[in-house]
């Protein structure tokens, strides 16, 4: 009896060691991967602080924290939560406000410390784009930079000088960070 117990479990560790033939996700794929439970934790618990649309014809649904400030005097970019839910994945969309002097649509962020600076570029509305430029931003507000956005008129402006916007800003990425299991 106990040969065939271990026939029997050396059988299914076998059988489950999966189809070579099986194709390979893309580069990027598993990065905005979720799973039931994420899904359910974000859509229970903490998608009660956030303004959710539907995009029209499809089954996406946006999620845009409601604290972030609703001002035009200073440029804010929004971090969006895209749920593509039907697809098990999740991707983050840089949205700017109304800002009065103009945003273009090629985003430079212009990051200082005591040290050192440099630039963020986001020229594509490709979701490994807008998430490597998400992640630099959270990057650099973890590490208290100075933000500066490139606005129409060709000044650099301060970014996220509002606490509460930096506030609004790090939780959505830890709100997705937790969606995708990061």
């Amino acid at each position: 009896m106990k040969n065939l117990s271990v026939l029997i479990l050396l059988f299914l560790l076998l059988s489950c060691n999966g189809n070579k033939n099986d194709p390979v996700q893309p580069e990027g794929a598993s990065l905005f991967r979720t799973t039931a439970p994420s899904h359910l934790y974000f859509k229970n618990i903490r998608s009660i602080h956030y303004e959710m649309t539907t995009e029209p014809d499809t089954r996406i649904d946006l999620y845009k924290f409601r604290r972030f400030s609703e001002t035009d005097r200073r440029p804010i970019l929004y971090p969006v939560i895209v749920d593509n839910w039907m697809q098990d994945e999740a991707y983050l969309l840089i949205r700017p406000n109304d800002y009065r002097g103009g945003i273009p649509d090629t985003l430079q962020v212009e990051w200082q410390n005591t040290r050192d600076s440099g630039r963020y570029l986001l020229q594509s509305a490709d979701w490994t784009d807008q998430h490597r430029f998400a992640q630099q931003l959270y990057q650099s507000l973890q590490e208290k930079h100075q933000l500066l956005l490139l606005d129409k008129e060709g000044n650099f402006v301060p970014l996220f000088d509002d606490k509460q916007d930096q506030i609004s800003f790090l939780t959505t990425m830890r709100d997705y960070y937790r969606l995708t299991e990061r």
